[in-house]
């Protein structure tokens, strides 16, 4: 182990392919402290969406809220850690407990009419995705929630049952056969079972899981789940994958695929928590769905005061993202 406490062989790996410099930027990154953040749920915790984070507490009473999720009209950052176990809002499904990161799914759905669509999440447990999905779609769309692992499938109904849209079914298939509804739906969602990095700053156990033994498995059954995908994907529908182990890209000539190195480059440039804000700028370039302009105030409004003075840097982080995306094919 590093005095990080990182794996020895991922930090030499990581130093050998990003340089000192990044690498060294990373490793910090990942060994630092992570926030906490919620998504409140639209139908329960009623008037929270687009407020300011006072506003929380009020309707929340066991949660303080320091900023909102810049890209997600029901995604708060709070103050500290409560405990939610305690909190019969979060039992009655009123939040959920949710990485700001993941949250951005939310995001890339933006210029993509969900209201009433079918949507496949994959790999759906613990249920994060699937709940924002469901929300997303609606009464008269459908989420239907795939998790292979019945332990943990369990635990993706509970929490699908607290969310309470009544819109999506759990299954727990082999990835060939839930995708046998061939060219069925229209947004399919794989958040594949990866090697964990991103555990680091959560999880101590995850560092000591985490080898290359693990990483070549974890990147081949990607590749497995990842064909079977494109299978259930109708013709024109979005697929959404996270391109950590991506090796190949896909055959298929109906899509347009995007590549962006935000996390090698938010490295370098010392700021890796802006990561997230280099994406939404390759996003935007892609796919302007709202004004760069129209960003910095929504930016503005969720954060509190004393953190206004990162907006210059979010701004620089969202233009260097629109200009390092690039088109593969």
């Amino acid at each position: 182990m590093t005095e990080m406490e990182l794996p020895r062989t991922f930090v030499e790996r990581v130093l050998r392919d990003l340089g000192t410099t990044e690498g060294e930027a990373l490793c910090r990154a990942l060994d630092g402290e992570a926030c906490v953040s919620i998504r409140v749920n639209p139908a329960k915790a009623e008037g929270l969406r687009g407020e300011q984070p006072a506003r929380v507490s009020e309707v929340l009473p066991m949660l303080t809220a320091a900023g909102r999720v810049p890209w997600c009209a029901d995604g708060f950052l709070l103050a500290g850690r409560p405990s939610f176990t305690f909190d019969s809002d979060f039992h009655a499904g009123a939040y959920y407990v949710q990485e700001a990161a993941s949250q951005f799914v939310g995001c890339l759905l933006q210029g993509v009419p969900t209201s009433g669509a079918r949507i496949l999440d994959l790999c759906a447990a613990p249920g994060g995705k699937t709940t924002l999905y469901a929300s997303l779609v609606g009464r008269g769309g459908l989420v239907v929630a795939n998790e292979i692992d019945r332990r943990r499938a369990s635990v993706l109904a509970d929490n699908v049952r607290k969310w309470g849209t009544g819109n999506v079914v759990v299954t727990t298939c082999e990835p060939h056969a839930v995708c046998d509804c061939e060219a069925w739906f229209d947004v399919v969602a794989v958040d594949a079972p990866c090697s964990g990095e991103g555990m680091f700053r959560k999880d101590p156990a995850a560092r000591g899981e985490w080898s290359e033994n693990n990483v070549r498995q974890c990147a081949a059954r990607q590749d497995d789940i990842l064909r079977e995908a494109w299978r259930a994907l109708r013709p024109g529908g979005t697929l959404i994958y996270d391109t950590n182990g991506i090796t190949r890209h896909p055959s298929r000539t109906d899509i347009n695929i995007y590549t962006i190195d935000a996390t090698a480059e938010s490295a370098r440039l010392g700021q890796a928590k802006l990561f997230n804000t280099m994406i939404l700028g390759g996003y935007l370039k892609v796919c302007p769905v709202v004004k760069l302009e129209n960003v910095m105030i929504g930016l503005k409004k969720s954060l509190p005061e004393r953190a206004w003075k990162m907006l210059p840097e979010n701004e620089k982080a969202i233009n260097h993202g629109a200009e390092i995306i690039r088109k593969v094919r």
